[in-house]
């Protein structure tokens, strides 16, 4: 279920998802919510483009730490590029 990032105070949070597009965040939420993973949404700016960088808003998906990777394998499944874990 979406959630505000405040719902997970306390909790560590890792970025799964950056969707560029507003129809990709909705439907990633679609198969977020279909398979009843609790992540959270912020929408952000993030410097991007093919022709020259520029600044670009995204939608940013989070989920806590322990459920972070079954999130990745689930967007991975529905044709969704995950963000990966931080190295």
């Amino acid at each position: 279920m979406k959630h505000k990032i405040e719902y997970f105070e306390g909790g560590e949070l890792e970025l799964v998802l950056v969707a560029t597009k507003l129809k990709q965040a909705l439907a990633a939420e679609e198969v977020l919510d279909r398979e009843g993973i609790d992540y959270g949404i912020e929408v952000d700016q993030f410097r991007g483009g093919l022709l020259g960088l520029s600044n670009r808003t995204g939608v940013f998906f989070y989920a806590l730490i322990g459920q972070a990777e079954y999130c990745r394998t689930v967007l991975k499944k529905n044709g969704y590029k995950p963000s990966e874990a931080p190295k």
